[in-house]
């Protein structure tokens, strides 16, 4: 089984600077609210993390002074980003190998379902799942736990796929084995090891069926 994150990973948070013409912004937007749900997860709080992505938009947008009239358009495109280039190859490469492949977000299950729908990805999968059902975010044990019983995998015969380092930490520590893919560059956290460490997915479908 191999088990994706998708907001980041599979799906391009660059999209969400369009209507500004300004790429990067995406990637911020996309950290900063990572990094409210983290907060959320220490004290106990939940909420829908499309309100986190739509809070971080607003203060980027302020930040750099851009146009906060584009910012709706910019928040209809957060509902179904599209994926990297290499992500259609490296799934179906997975897929073609007789892999099975699902998705655990922090998005939602329903949010997660419509943007892989949207970028004509879901059939590839066999589950989408959203951490919603468990009212936590990843890196917490509940969501991996959740997925592993949705699943009904063992831990050791799951891979766990994400371009973020606090997502890889909770996999591992959820005793899963992990693949880090490395969008725009840096390293995989210590003192957490990647099993698979590549530069985007291709390289992680790669290593996965050299294996």
């Amino acid at each position: 089984m191999v088990l994706f994150d998708l907001n980041g990973t599979i799906t391009n948070p660059a999209a969400l600077g369009r209507p500004w013409d300004s790429p990067d912004l995406g990637a911020s937007v996309l950290s900063l609210a990572v990094h409210a749900a983290m907060v959320c997860l220490i004290i106990g709080r939940y909420c829908d993390f499309g309100d986190h992505i739509s809070c971080a938009l607003r203060l980027r947008v302020a930040e750099r002074e851009l146009d906060p009239g584009r910012i709706d358009e910019a928040l209809a495109i957060a509902t179904t980003l599209p994926p990297f280039e290499d992500a259609s190859r490296a799934l179906d490469a997975l897929g073609g190998a007789g892999r099975t492949l699902a998705v655990l977000t922090n998005s939602g299950q329903e949010a997660g379902r419509r943007t892989l729908r949207a970028a004509r990805l879901a059939p590839r999968f066999e589950r989408i799942l959203g951490v919603d059902a468990v009212g936590s975010f990843k890196p917490h044990p509940a969501t991996y736990q959740y997925a592993l019983r949705e699943l009904g995998c063992d831990p050791s015969s799951v891979v766990f796929v994400t371009s973020h380092r606090c997502a890889l930490e909770g996999a591992a520590h959820a005793g899963m084995r992990t693949a880090f893919v490395r969008r725009g560059g840096g390293r995989a956290p210590v003192p957490v090891r990647p099993d698979i460490e590549a530069p985007d997915l291709a390289g992680v479908a790669a290593a996965l069926l050299a294996r």
